[in-house]
């Protein structure tokens, strides 16, 4: 997964957990920001900056107010 995502660290993790709860990138994801934030054991300013980072990076596509879904190849 990090070397298909390029990410590390606190982006890895959220990227585990949203990989996970997408069933392998197959659904849309609407993470609850405090519940995240407490699995990754990070502030909610710091999850909340992953995943604008991750949609900067193409890897998340916002497809609504907090749902997102994962756009990189899942067969890969």
């Amino acid at each position: 997964m990090a070397t298909q995502t390029g990410l590390s660290g606190n982006k890895l993790v959220l990227f585990a957990l949203m990989w996970a709860e997408s069933k392998g990138g197959k659904e849309e994801v609407s993470p609850d920001y405090t519940q995240t934030s407490a699995v990754m054991g990070t502030t909610h300013p710091t999850m909340y900056n992953c995943l604008k980072d991750m949609v900067r990076a193409g890897i998340l596509l916002a497809t609504g107010k907090n749902s997102y879904r994962i756009t990189i190849d899942k067969d890969s």
